[in-house]
């Protein structure tokens, strides 16, 4: 059904999200003792990854309950270990129904190492208005991470209840933590530190004005981006404390992203990032020495909102004259 909706045209918004299975024994570069040349050659394809490098993408649940589970269920069905307390339980018996739910949901398309075997039933949603934005596999996967270990945990209880010493019980159970904490143990964090950002803007907070337009700029959210916008100028703004003409959210109005075609000078500037190509090579006149010297900063500071109107004048004016000598 999902093949003959693409092929009859119907905009599909949030399958790319769609993860690949491999991804679920593919260590992410956050992981300190588990990360490695094979991960990240892997972490880096962009046929695993519509968005190579993206953590948000990450589904590792490890090696060792993956593998308990699996053990325990081929058990289970060859009859050589008892039925869980959880499955003879009315209320627990669902839960491995339930999980098997959700990790159909993180793969709306059977994948492997980017190769598409097979449409899920969740395929479809996709192309639902409004429950297609349920796009993202890293949302169901902390279900997953939840369930999954209260469904092998159970089993394995029944399991060793007539095979096990208590003692052996107690050190199998010590090994398992071990090995799920070496899973979860994390790569140092990275700080950044203010004695890092470059001395320019240190210099911008001295100057007048309350905004600052960094350069290049560009406002975006998960559907829509215009210009571009570098994170670490939100790290910079600690520094300088003022106001960007740019950011990041989950969800931006459109009136915000048609305000940057509304002021004449951030128009020219995202115009210019666009389609560099346009813009014509210019003679080394005074005023434009100390225009490139702004833009080498990768600073434009603004005078106070109640001269905005004048400031944009003569900020589009001298643009017009440095245009009109580059001719």
């Amino acid at each position: 059904m999902a093949r003959l909706l693409r092929l009859s045209g119907l905009e599909e918004y949030s399958l790319w999200w769609a993860g690949d299975l491999v991804v679920y024994i593919m260590p992410p570069p956050t992981s300190r003792f588990l990360h490695g040349e094979w991960a990240a050659s892997l972490y880096n394809n962009g046929r695993i990854f519509n968005m190579p490098g993206s953590l948000e993408n990450t589904l590792f649940m490890g090696f060792a309950l993956p593998l308990l589970a699996v053990g325990l269920w081929a058990l289970r069905v060859r009859r050589a270990r008892p039925t869980s307390q959880r499955f003879n339980d009315p209320e627990g018996l669902p839960l491995a129904w339930v999980l098997v739910v959700f990790l159909i949901f993180t793969v709306p398309t059977f994948r492997i190492l980017g190769h598409e075997m097979l449409n899920m039933p969740t395929a479809a949603i996709p192309f639902i208005p409004f429950f297609n934005n349920i796009r993202c596999p890293t949302r169901w996967i902390m279900m997953v991470g939840l369930l999954l270990p209260i469904v092998s945990f159970s089993a394995l209880e029944a399991w060793w209840k007539s095979r096990l010493k208590p003692i052996t019980q107690v050190l199998f159970t010590c090994f398992l933590a071990a090995v799920i904490l070496l899973k979860y143990w994390p790569q140092p964090y990275q700080f950044a530190s203010k004695s890092a950002i470059p001395r320019a803007f240190r210099m911008v907070a001295d100057l007048p004005g309350t905004t600052v337009v960094p350069i290049p700029l560009g406002i975006l959210d998960g559907y829509r981006q215009v210009g571009h916008m570098e994170t670490e100028q939100m790290f910079y703004q600690t520094v300088h404390e003022k106001k960007l003409p740019t950011g990041y959210l989950s969800r931006v109005s459109p009136t915000l992203f048609a305000s940057l075609d509304a002021e004449p000078v951030l128009r020219a500037l995202l115009s210019v990032q666009v389609k560099p190509d346009t813009v014509l090579p210019a003679h080394r006149s005074s005023r434009y020495s100390i225009f490139c010297k702004l833009i080498s900063l990768s600073l434009l500071s603004l005078v106070p909102p109640t001269e905005t109107n004048q400031c944009t004048f003569c900020f589009a004016k001298c643009c017009s004259l440095m245009a009109t000598k580059s001719r």
